[in-house]
């Protein structure tokens, strides 16, 4: 470990002695820390729904103001189509699968599990039993504040690994909120506003399984943070069980191949392994029970040769690199603005580059283990997703391009300043830095995504059609 690492633990109080842990400050416990990155992604929520989020509903719509055209979005409108199967046939009957065909008509999309969506469905369907009817605004609601929960997760997560590496309270606090502010605004996760995605859902579950993991150094697991990541591992992978499989895969890698995880291969297999496959055999009797019950109803859903661009098929892209060079297919499906879509070049590229330099500084015995686990981690689950489903991750940027903007944010925001501190006087200068970054970069975002929803009665520029 690194006597950076050391002297963070000992100012946290995280060493035990006398196999008893001592007391820490009110601002390194969890819960308390929690609730102060939700207030912090509260605040930016609030900002955006009455701004991005306000007046965008036409004069004559049945909606109550400030719901944004939530009854003509596709996005809406197929969570909408989903609920209400589960809410008119009930959610056992489809085996838990969604079925986006309207009513009377059964079409099963067996490419996700659906679980994404039960959070929103136990809550769709209690406010039924209550007013009779079903809430379009309740959903979109229900959705961002999943995003305020990731995003305060994320939060979290840099704050404690910014400790480690040095950093002092009052500034880690600042980075983490830096990331709330920044991860929260990522266009993609104001776009949960219309729809829930599985990939948030696995990002949510996959933060706090890492959150559990740095809880658990210097000998302090427990059978019920064991428990606790263990769940973690098997709800990523059943949110999306792609990504959940390829967090297994690199946690493997990182097991087998960096020498501090060397020998945990025990754990590994109890909390990471066993966990995903059997959240893997559940969906699997998903699709078997659906099968059996519905034999002629159509299934619909793309197959592997396709979203991994196996098939030779070049109508979308050309290789791997198109992800970052080409978006133009994606901007296709908005009407306007369309070339300032889905941009985040300066992001990658800073984020990148502090990634590299944290590998720099873990050989160099100045970052611990952990800062490695989350990068590697999760944006290693992004990379091994995009290589084997390069299609799938072209043509869908906005579902999966918050899979590594977010370790590249956390990266960026978070663990750049703590590293740069480490090795300058601690001045509390580079956090101000990346603080102020954040802010401006937290109301680019707000923009981007106003430009990809334009309210009703703008005017759209000649250069932006």
């Amino acid at each position: 470990m690194s006597d950076i690492a050391e002297k963070s633990m000992a100012e946290n109080g995280d060493a035990e002695s006398a196999g008893t842990a001592p007391s820490r400050p009110m601002l390194d416990r969890s819960l308390p820390l929690l609730a102060l990155f939700l207030l912090v992604g509260l605040a930016v929520f609030i900002v955006a729904f009455f701004t991005v989020y306000s007046k965008m509903v036409e004069p004559m719509q049945p909606v109550a103001p400030g719901a944004r055209n939530l009854i003509s979005n596709t996005g809406s409108i197929r969570s909408n189509l989903v609920l209400s199967h589960w809410l008119d046939e009930g959610y056992f009957h489809y085996f838990g699968l969604t079925v986006r065909s309207p009513a009377g008509k059964v079409e099963i999309y067996r490419s996700l599990t659906g679980g994404y969506m039960v959070s929103a469905f136990i809550l769709q369907k209690l406010f039924v039993a209550v007013y009779g009817h079903y809430s379009w605004r309740l959903v979109a609601l229900h959705n961002e504040l999943v995003a305020v929960l990731l995003s305060s997760l994320s939060g979290l997560l840099a704050y404690r690994v910014a400790r480690r590496l040095g950093l002092e309270r009052i500034l880690a606090l600042a980075g983490g909120a830096s990331v709330v502010a920044v991860t929260f605004t990522f266009p993609s996760n104001l776009m949960l506003y219309w729809e829930m995605s599985p990939q948030a859902y696995w990002l949510l579950f996959a933060t706090l399984f890492l959150l559990v993991e740095e809880r658990c150094l210097e000998g302090r697991r427990t059978l019920p943070m064991t428990i606790v990541q263990a769940a973690a591992a098997f709800l990523m992978t059943y949110m999306e069980y792609i990504a959940g499989l390829a967090f297994v895969f690199v946690m493997a890698i990182v097991f087998l191949l960096l020498k501090q995880h060397r020998g945990s291969w025990k754990r590994f297999l109890s909390v990471v392994l066993a966990p995903a496959l059997v959240a893997v055999a559940l969906y699997g009797l998903q699709v078997y029970g659906a099968t059996k019950r519905f034999p002629n109803s159509p299934m619909s859903g793309s197959a592997f040769l396709f979203r991994s661009g196996l098939d030779g098929e070049s109508l979308y892209y050309g290789d791997h690199l198109d992800i970052a060079k080409r978006r133009d297919i994606a901007r296709g499906n908005w009407q306007a603005n369309r070339q300032y879509l889905f941009r985040w070049k300066w992001v990658f590229l800073l984020g990148v580059i502090t990634i590299v330099s944290l590998i720099a500084a873990y050989v160099l015995g100045r970052v611990p283990l952990i800062a490695l686990d989350v990068v590697f981690s999760l944006a290693g689950s992004w990379l091994v997703y995009a290589a084997v489903f390069s299609q799938g991750v072209m043509i869908h940027p906005y579902l999966y391009d918050v899979m590594l903007f977010t370790p590249l944010a956390i990266s960026l925001f978070a663990f750049a300043p703590a590293l740069a501190e480490s090795v300058t006087r601690r001045s509390g200068v580079f956090v101000l830095i990346g603080f102020l970054g954040a802010f401006w970069y937290t109301l680019f975002q707000m923009r981007l995504f106003a430009l990809q929803y334009p309210m009703p009665g703008t005017v759209i520029g000649e250069q932006a059609k």
